[in-house]
């Protein structure tokens, strides 16, 4: 290689590792306004829109036998589920495990 080739490809690289710091600096400093001078406005902004935890009571259904006839039923009252059992003795599972 000549010495004129060996300039060039040094320039280059040079302008290449100029390029890379640059870039370096300006994502530096983007960083620091982010974190310091827009920090409260993107943390409120977190604050906001974060998935809040609460509990949800659950809603009750219906417990049919297989001639779909109602076996339990949940009624809410005074904000306490009660749960209503009716005893139908001709359902065959029923009459099977039934006591008297």
């Amino acid at each position: 290689m000549s010495s004129v080739e060996t300039k060039t490809i040094t320039n280059r690289f040079y302008l290449v590792v100029l390029g890379m710091f640059v870039f370096a600096c300006l994502l530096v400093y983007k960083l620091f306004v982010i974190q310091f001078s827009e920090g409260d406005y993107y943390r409120d902004l977190a604050q906001q829109r974060t998935v809040k935890n609460f509990v949800l009571q659950p809603s009750r259904g219906n417990i049919y036998a297989d001639d779909e006839s109602l076996l339990a039923t949940t009624v809410h009252y005074l904000k306490n589920p009660v749960l209503f059992i009716f005893k139908n003795y001709n359902v065959p599972v029923l009459r099977k495990t039934a006591i008297y």
